[in-house]
């Protein structure tokens, strides 16, 4: 009895709720259904909360829900309901134990290559990224599994040595600089040349080193998470102006870790300037970098899917 007035509460909270938000449930019991797998009709997608709640944007239109010991089902939203069911498998009724699926994470990196071990490469410790710049660095998606879903971006803010030109070059170590405060984003790929398209969030997000970490993992909400594209994607970093930085008492943005990597590496980096061009304009164009081409270096980011 407590189930059912717990689901008839959920119910009505959710109908005056974001018309965007739905209820997962079994059809049998009512219970909510969570961490199913959501995929839009845009090739994007979620999965349910631990109350079987999800998000979808408002322009989609067909959604198709996924969970282990169900049937899959595709669904056409419309704004009479905001419970969704799905019925059980015939093969999982048969069973006597129910297993809840494992989530089998994974996470993508760029591998060393022989050239890591060079003189001009060794114990490098990258250097910051200048604000009228954009980096991104481009992740394939090797396996080409489009139902992987996008969980964590991982990078890896270094300090880094600063050199003042003189009679006398001067070498001044920038200590806990890789504290400093940067931005990151994720880009599409154009399919046709490989480089960074469109934004997937609107804005910037503001992320920073905790003190004592060996390196950054920023978690996606569930509106962030997206399904890894089949045709890969870039990881955006990008600094704040250096009245920004001074502001908040440090001498620049931190600097990012830099491996060589095997010159057949798909993990390049590209880079846009955007000293004339604001961000958005479509006249910014994206550009290889050259000098970490050209080295076959490139910063030591990486994704974690499930």
């Amino acid at each position: 009895m407590k189930k059912l007035l717990y689901f008839f509460l959920l119910i009505s909270y959710i109908s005056f709720a974001q018309s965007q938000k739905y209820l997962l449930l079994d059809n049998e019991t009512k219970l909510a259904i969570e961490n199913a797998n959501i995929n839009f009709s845009n090739g994007k997608g979620t999965h349910t909360d631990n109350k079987g709640v999800f998000s979808v944007p408002k322009n989609i239109e067909f959604i198709k829900i996924s969970y282990i010991g169900y049937e899959s089902l595709e669904y056409k939203l419309t704004t009479k309901t905001d419970a969704i069911f799905l019925t059980p498998s015939t093969e999982a009724l048969n069973e006597v134990n129910v297993v809840k699926e494992k989530r089998n994470y994974k996470q993508i990196f760029p591998k060393k290559g022989f050239n890591d071990f060079l003189p001009e490469n060794f114990g490098s410790d990258g250097k910051t990224i200048e604000s009228i710049l954009i980096k991104a660095v481009y992740i394939p998606n090797e396996s080409k599994d489009t139902s992987k879903i996008i969980s964590k971006i991982i990078i890896h803010p270094t300090d880094y040595t600063s050199v003042t030109l003189g009679e006398k070059n001067k070498h001044e170590k920038q200590k806990d600089q890789k504290y400093a405060p940067f931005k990151i984003n994720l880009y599409t790929v154009d399919t046709i040349i490989f480089i960074p398209i469109k934004r997937i969030f609107e804005q910037d997000i503001t992320v920073q080193l905790k003190e004592g970490e060996k390196h950054l993992t920023y978690e996606l909400t569930l509106d962030q998470q997206i399904n890894f594209p089949i045709e890969g994607i870039f990881i955006a970093i990008s600094s704040f102006p250096k009245e920004y930085y001074e502001a908040i008492g440090f001498k620049t943005g931190p600097g990012f870790k830099t491996i060589g990597i095997s010159e057949k590496s798909k993990f390049k980096v590209y880079q846009k300037s955007l000293a004339f061009y604001d961000d958005d304009n479509p006249n910014a164009k994206w550009f290889r970098d050259q000098y970490m081409w050209d080295r076959n270096n490139t910063y030591y980011v990486g994704l974690e899917v499930y």
